[in-house]
């Protein structure tokens, strides 16, 4: 399926299932410990919390801990314990990995680059530009223009 397609409404299933796709990607082959697992399965059900909520320019760690009935340091360390970034980290990379993707559909051109950044739950334009350079190499603008 063409990610033009996908109606608006779709991207939380969409990226809910790449979030599952990825962290069971990333899963050690071996089960690990009892601790190991359940950190991994923590961190599973956060990664599909931050993939249906990524829009909400509130979604923070804590946030995240509070809505799963976990406290943040327990969400933070079953990061820590799969080897996974920093629970900000992931929240920042995932965000921007759906900007670029909207940046690249044709079916969101009649938005600015502004809105695309706020649907993505960033809610400051020269944060967005400068985080979004940082990690591509590239410019906001570039990516939608190429």
């Amino acid at each position: 399926e063409e990610i033009s397609a996908i109606e608006p409404t779709g991207w939380p299933s969409v990226l809910n299932g790449v979030a599952q796709m990825l962290a069971a990607a990333s899963r050690p082959s071996s089960n690990g410990s009892p601790r190991d697992r359940t950190a991994r399965l923590r961190r599973d059900r956060i990664l599909a919390h931050i993939a249906q909520n990524l829009h909400d320019p509130e979604l923070r760690p804590g946030t995240i801990a509070k809505a799963l009935g976990m406290s943040l340091r327990v969400a933070e360390r079953c990061f820590q314990q799969t080897g996974s970034e920093s629970l900000a980290a992931t929240i920042l990379a995932m965000r921007l990995d759906r900007s670029r993707i909207a940046l690249q559909d044709p079916a969101l051109a009649h938005l600015s680059i502004c809105e695309l950044a706020y649907r993505c739950g960033f809610n400051d334009a020269a944060h967005f530009s400068r985080v979004f350079r940082r990690r591509f190499g590239t410019t906001p603008t570039a990516v939608r223009e190429s």
